[in-house]
């Protein structure tokens, strides 16, 4: 599913396609990753606002980076939500 990614009220990414795993919204435990070309307005730790395409929204928590080559030079984002997704 495509999504947004903010920080306070910057667009840091747009149209991201995003992939969130292990969805129990009542508790507040999911995760997921993303794929970018240039991670460099990523930073590790930091907390960072996600909108679906489909209206939910989330906050995420940046918690690992990785090269793959799967497609060209890309990185594999990690994230884990730091509370609802609604």
């Amino acid at each position: 599913m495509k999504g947004d990614i903010r920080l306070g009220d910057k667009d840091i990414l747009r149209g991201v396609e995003v992939d969130v795993r292990d969805e129990s919204r009542e508790l507040g435990n999911w995760q997921g990753i993303f794929t970018v070309d240039d991670p460099s307005e990523l930073v590790m730790g930091e907390e960072y606002l996600l909108k679906l395409a489909d209206g939910r929204t989330g906050h995420i928590l940046i918690s690992g980076m990785s090269s793959s080559s799967r497609s060209g030079i890309t990185t594999v984002v990690k994230f884990t939500g730091t509370g609802p997704l609604k």
